[in-house]
């Protein structure tokens, strides 16, 4: 099974370690449940990989960003833009 290659921001804000993965190609209208295990899957490898942090998923719908985030990084993240994200892309995590 080939692994994929995902770019993603590992910042410190809040005083706290945030992983920001910015996933593409998603329709809007996935379930949470599946989003959640998305997301569960990212956290399960940066603990693998020794990356601290929650990990948010960010994705754009109809040029919003939408995320799913524990409810600590709700506020950051709809703070964000995908320009902004993009800047601070400065990892990689293989799934």
């Amino acid at each position: 099974m080939s692994k994929k290659i995902y770019k993603v921001a590992h910042i410190r804000a809040l005083g706290k370690d945030v992983i920001i993965v910015p996933i593409t190609n998603i329709n809007n209208d996935l379930p949470n449940e599946k989003l959640n295990e998305i997301r569960r899957t990212f956290q399960t490898n940066a603990i693998k990989i020794k990356l601290s942090g929650e990990v948010c998923l960010v994705w754009e719908f109809h040029n919003m960003l939408c995320f799913l985030a524990p409810n600590q990084w709700k506020a950051f993240c709809s703070s964000l833009n995908m320009r902004v994200v993009k800047e601070y892309l400065n990892k990689e995590m293989t799934l």
